[in-house]
């Protein structure tokens, strides 16, 4: 647990499958080494990562990738984390709006309403 907490994770990264253990110990290595201890760097990584290995996602992993968004205690990258799952993974009509829906819940600014509105154009 302390090695999840030194980079700001949570057991919910490992239990919904975001993060794995040798991804963990990898990124462990590379803070210990690197002047860059912003830990949400290291949180985004991984968000990114897990966008680009799927490029689609089931309708329970979608959920499990918000849920571990929105529990993230740095809500600007988290955020971020969420915008990026329009433009990063081919998503289903139901999962868009579902994503779409979460950003609006999270009351995101008019740049979050703009890329909505070029993924609902891109998508017709």
């Amino acid at each position: 647990m302390d090695r999840l907490l030194k980079l700001g994770y949570t057991n919910l990264w490992i239990d919904l499958g975001l993060l794995t253990k040798q991804v963990l110990n990898e990124q462990l290595k590379e803070f210990d080494k690197s002047d860059d201890k912003n830990t949400e760097h290291y949180r985004y990584e991984t968000f990114r990562k897990f966008l680009t290995i799927k490029k689609i996602l089931t309708d329970n992993e979608l959920s499990n990738y918000i849920k571990v968004a929105k529990s993230d205690e740095d809500e600007i990258m988290a955020n971020s984390a969420i915008l990026d799952i329009l433009t990063e993974i081919e998503l289903t009509n139901f999962q868009f709006d579902k994503v779409c829906s979460e950003i609006e819940e999270l009351g995101l600014g008019p740049s979050a309403q703009k890329t909505i509105s070029q993924q609902k154009l891109l998508r017709r």
